[in-house]
């Protein structure tokens, strides 16, 4: 019987460094997948003008908006997110 590892080589793949390193690793193969894909992965490919991060965090503010899993996701939050997406 083969080990799981053959069957599903990604099981594997993300299970070194720290949780930080991990996750870094998984963001990058995926990034590095869409664009071998032909898939833009930046808001600037798609033509965003990076003003466009400071109007969505004003709207989070003028709403009191927190979004995400735990609502932990707030106006701060989401221009990083944005800016990171840059």
């Amino acid at each position: 019987r083969p080990p799981i590892s053959t069957l599903f080589p990604y099981t594997t793949l993300f299970r070194s460094g720290s949780t930080a390193d991990q996750a870094k690793a998984c963001i990058a193969s995926i990034e590095s997948f869409f664009q071998s894909l032909g898939v833009a992965t930046r808001l600037s490919e798609y033509g965003v003008d990076e003003s466009a991060i400071e109007n969505v965090g004003r709207r989070f503010r003028e709403q009191d908006l927190h979004v995400g899993e735990r609502n932990t996701i707030d106006d701060k939050a989401a221009v990083a997110i944005l800016r990171d997406c840059f």
